[in-house]
């Protein structure tokens, strides 16, 4: 928890996000490099001249840097034979390949013209750990693989682009599969510095680990609470199990000690065998998260500044409000009480329930973040309900997104506007109760008035998040 303040305080710089393809960084050593050649020094060749190599020693391997048209082509003969035979191959690699510079270099005094092609294929070698840079989804673990590797920058089935240095560091590395290839910090998963990032995919378990791996911390020997909303054990009200999972697995790659996903559900007495049912539990198999039941847990009564709605304080459950990361993933849908139940309503599954819970509901659905506020909200709208909820009953549309964003209100006001396209007779977000007094609360990170952000794609079109947008801002 001592890094809470840290962390609202720096949520607006949370999406340092490249864009496009970035370079692999590699470098390469090849047996052939050391070919000496008695052609190599032949006049016009790759090796006669000045600081070429000791005439025809350095220049180049026999019918490659040394003879005009060989394997080294045009360009390597040129450096070869003109610019190597003065640098001494030095300044071959330039030619030779763009990661080449060291194979292609100061070896390049015994390679001459050869220097272009161990330049050029340079990238094979040039990181040690290479099929785990991306894992064979091109990001499954981002930057875990170590160095470059040939996964920096050749995971084509995933896109194939790396982040920032090809998988130098733990937080980068390439994309998914199932984002199609665009991509972000620490393996995809969006492009670009928006606020929200809107995820397509058939595999949304990988797809939503890869969006959320993108803005996750360090969570190395961290506690993690997923907070699902899983108030039944029947699908249409509860959030999806692969959704549920690509946030654990997320989790449990940026190296949390603990995952727990955790509810209080109403109607869903034992969360584990409701989890069992909806296909949850093994869908979590390879994350190592465990399910928790919050009810009967210890909760402390919380009376913040701000939280009026609640005239005898907040009781939140203390695993969620002592968790190091919180993550809330919300089903996106109606509420018959309360209009929509996103992420500021799900978060009544951190609170032990009073009896008039659902009095003045718009405003304790705002307020009950004062005591904690999640770092990171993703909604599953895969199939989102659009009339009735909030549980099993209510018409479902295949809305096929799933929202993520550090900023829980610009979660919110995008999930609203998913609804209303698939035909939800809610208003302009901006102008529904529980975001305009989320809003009006003013929390660290968060929006506090309408704002014209911009959305970060992963495998959904331009098209599409445009008509969200549009129904989001009118």
């Amino acid at each position: 928890m001592s890094e809470r303040e840290s962390k609202n305080l720096s949520r607006r710089n949370f999406l340092g996000i490249s864009v496009g393809a970035v370079v692999a960084a590699g470098i390469g050593c090849s047996d052939e490099s050391g070919t000496a050649s008695e052609t190599g020094g032949q006049p016009g060749s790759g090796g006669a001249g000045t600081g070429g190599g000791t005439t025809g020693t350095t220049g180049g391997a026999a019918a490659t840097g040394g003879i005009p048209g060989s394997t080294g082509g045009t360009t390597s003969a040129t450096t070869g034979g003109t610019t190597s035979a003065t640098t001494g191959g030095t300044t071959s690699p330039t030619t030779g390949g763009t990661t080449g510079a060291t194979t292609g270099g100061t070896t390049s005094a015994t390679t001459g013209g050869t220097g272009g092609d161990t330049g050029g294929t340079s990238g094979t070698t040039g990181g040690t750990t290479g099929d785990t840079g991306g894992r064979s989804s091109g990001g499954r673990s981002g930057g875990r693989g170590g160095t470059t590797g040939d996964t920096g920058g050749t995971t084509s089935d995933a896109g194939g682009t790396t982040a920032t240095t090809g998988g130098t560091t733990g937080d980068t590395g390439g994309t998914s599969a199932s984002t199609g290839g665009e991509q972000g910090t620490g393996g995809g998963g969006s492009t670009g510095d928006g606020l929200v990032t809107l995820v397509r995919a058939t595999d949304y378990k990988q797809a939503v680990r890869d969006a959320c791996f993108a803005l996750m911390p360090d969570l190395a020997g961290k506690t993690v609470v997923i907070r699902p909303n899983l108030i039944e054990a029947r699908p249409d009200g509860t959030t999806s199990a692969p959704v549920i999972a690509g946030v654990a697995l997320a989790a449990k790659d940026k190296g949390a000690s603990s995952i727990l996903i955790c509810e209080d559900a109403f109607a869903a007495s034992d969360i584990a065998a409701t989890m069992d049912t909806l296909g949850i539990t093994e869908a979590l198999a390879d994350t190592g998260a465990t399910p928790a039941n919050l009810k009967g847990t210890d909760a402390t009564n919380a009376r913040p500044a701000g939280a009026d709605a609640w005239g005898s304080g907040i009781d939140f459950y203390d695993i969620v409000k002592n968790a190091d990361y919180v993550v809330n993933v919300p089903k996106c849908k109606t509420h018959g009480i309360a209009r929509f139940s996103l992420g500021l309503k799900a978060w009544f599954g951190s609170v032990k329930r009073p009896g008039d819970l659902h009095t003045s509901i718009a405003n304790k659905c705002a307020e009950a973040h004062l005591v904690r506020q999640e770092d990171l909200v993703v909604v599953d709208a895969t199939r989102c309900m659009t009339t009735g909820g909030p549980t099993q009953g209510g018409t479902m549309a295949e809305s096929n997104v799933v929202i993520v964003s550090k900023d829980a209100i610009a979660a919110e006001v995008t999930a609203v506007a998913v609804l209303r396209l698939n035909g939800a007779g809610l208003k302009v977000p901006w102008t529904e109760d529980q975001i305009a007094r989320a809003m009006a609360l003013k929390y660290p990170g968060w929006l506090s008035a309408q704002t014209d952000f911009a959305y970060n794609l992963a495998g959904i079109s331009q098209a599409d998040a445009d008509a969200i947008k549009a129904k989001r801002d009118a």
